[in-house]
């Protein structure tokens, strides 16, 4: 089974795009596995709109509870792109998840910070170790797949990458 790594911010409008785009295209590709990677495009102490960084947590929470990871990740996108909810408070984000997860435990782990690190530590590996553009970005083993600069990732290039890394 190869891995598919995909860095996405919660917030960004081109990283649902692309989630979407992947979830098309992955059936085509039964040997390779998705591991959504969430960080943040513009992490603290960067100004930048709303941080993800709870939305990010949010992710290893619903992991842990054997969560749907598909279900949750869409949920996140609403909530960051779509809607525009306070993402940023503990209370809307349980409404959010309501339907996701047990979001009493959801709430006692972001309140706890539970996962702060993980998300400091993948920014940093985005950002300082990788030197991401942006986000999206894929990585399949050695090969890397950059998002364009108001575009994005297209289906095009993605199964460039999933085909040239069978």
């Amino acid at each position: 089974m190869k891995v598919l790594k995909m860095y996405v911010d919660f917030a960004c409008p081109y990283c649902l795009k692309g989630y979407d785009i992947i979830h098309n295209i992955l059936p085509k590709f039964p040997d390779v596995q998705l591991d959504l990677i969430p960080c943040e495009a513009h992490p603290r102490p960067e100004v930048w709109g709303k941080y993800t960084d709870l939305l990010a947590a949010g992710y290893y929470v619903a992991m842990d509870q054997k969560a749907d990871l598909v279900k949750y990740a869409y949920a996140a996108f609403d909530a960051g792109v779509r809607h525009k909810v306070d993402i940023e408070n503990v209370d809307v984000l349980k409404e959010v998840f309501h339907d996701v997860m047990d979001v009493e435990d959801l709430a006692n782990q972001l309140n706890g910070k539970t996962y702060a690190e993980k998300i400091n530590d993948n920014n940093l590996m985005a950002w300082e170790t990788l030197g991401m553009p942006a986000v999206p970005t894929l990585y399949l083993g050695d090969d890397v797949l950059y998002a364009i600069p108001g575009v994005g990732i297209t289906a095009e290039l993605v199964e460039g990458l999933l085909a040239k890394g069978k």
